[in-house]
């Protein structure tokens, strides 16, 4: 699993399965140290930095 982002108000974020690859994951959900899960949506990018919706989701919702 590979760690996306490590934030105070998510932890540290791995990667789970992503369902969207274009010069690297752009829609794929991610899971944190304790478990919680989230949908991460890739929503463009700045010249110093890139934008994301990180979306807490639980594993039935992303599942289905």
């Amino acid at each position: 699993m590979e760690l996306f982002a490590s934030d105070p108000r998510f932890g540290k974020l791995r990667i789970i399965n992503v369902y969207l690859e274009f010069d690297g994951p752009k829609i794929f959900y991610a899971e944190n140290e304790s478990g919680s899960t989230f949908f991460v949506y890739w929503v463009g990018d700045e010249e110093a930095f890139e934008n994301w919706y990180v979306i807490p989701c639980s594993k039935s919702k992303i599942i289905a």
